[in-house]
């Protein structure tokens, strides 16, 4: 007679691994024999891992062995397994909290948690969890809605104060001074090249290639810097606030950006320090 084995599937010690089981039915009476058996991990999401269970089972089948099924529930506690897919784990199972229950740390560390929710991306069923709870616990705006909120009010301040250009500008070269406010790669038939959005001091918008000049010995972005060339430009046909600017010369920075002279300051930190060590 063939044996007979029960397969149950349990989660693992983390809750985030669903893990396969078995024990023989009727077993015999002796030490030998164990009451069940850990057989492998079979993934993270009930549904992928009942099938990964089933096509081992399958197998073993063809080989001769009979079973019964697959119980659904959880060995450890005697109950219901979490719903397909979802991972309810109130714990934290990593970093400097591993352990602890979320709502404990949020009473502890809430900046903690804000950092978790803003800056963790995972494809992972579990982390994705935890996120979506954090998410849920409504504990502040995020760091993205924050910039996006930001960057709607320039916006909405630039449309609210933005000016015709000047007839006088239409014609020949002239200097314009202002300030960078995004950069951009563009594709074309050509290759790629580097915009930006330039507002003018005087209240328009400009938009061209972003002179190489711009860029500093990090080669960071010249997002928010003052800015200083001269050109041609053209007036859009749909908006007299708005323009494009053609062949820049006599590019300069006149005011670093807030990050990029943090950025400038950093680097002269260190080389004020090797010239230190070196004269030393």
């Amino acid at each position: 007679m063939n044996p007979t084995f029960e397969y149950w599937l349990d989660i693992g010690k983390t809750n985030g691994q669903f893990t396969l089981h078995r024990r023989l039915v009727n077993r015999p009476e002796h030490e030998m024999v164990k009451e069940y058996t850990y057989i492998k991990n079979v993934g993270r999401i009930y549904e992928e891992a009942c099938a990964r269970a089933d096509a081992y089972i399958d197998n073993l089948h063809t080989n001769g062995y009979t079973f019964d099924f697959i119980k659904n529930y959880d060995a450890s506690e005697g109950g219901e397994l979490r719903h397909p897919g979802k991972y309810d784990d109130t714990h934290f199972w990593f970093g400097k909290y591993n352990g602890k229950e979320i709502e404990e740390i949020l009473c502890d560390d809430i900046e903690y948690c804000l950092y978790i929710r803003d800056n963790f991306y995972s494809n992972k069923p579990r982390m994705i969890s935890l996120i979506k709870q954090l998410e849920d616990m409504d504990l502040g705006k995020s760091k993205a809605e924050i910039e996006q909120e930001r960057r709607d009010a320039e916006k909405a301040e630039r449309e609210a104060n933005k000016k015709p250009i000047p007839v006088e500008l239409l014609e020949g070269r002239h200097t314009f001074t202002g300030t960078v406010v995004f950069t951009k790669v563009q594709e074309d038939f050509y290759g790629s090249s580097i915009k930006m959005l330039f507002v003018d001091d005087r209240g328009f918008n400009l938009w061209g290639t972003a002179p190489n000049a711009l860029w500093n010995a990090s080669n960071e972005s010249p997002k928010g810097c003052k800015i200083q060339f001269d050109a041609t430009l053209e007036v859009s046909d749909d908006d007299e606030c708005f323009g494009f600017f053609k062949r820049p010369t006599k590019v300069s920075v006149t005011e670093e950006s807030e990050e990029r002279q943090k950025d400038i300051d950093k680097w002269n930190k260190i080389h004020e320090a090797q010239t230190r060590e070196e004269t030393s």
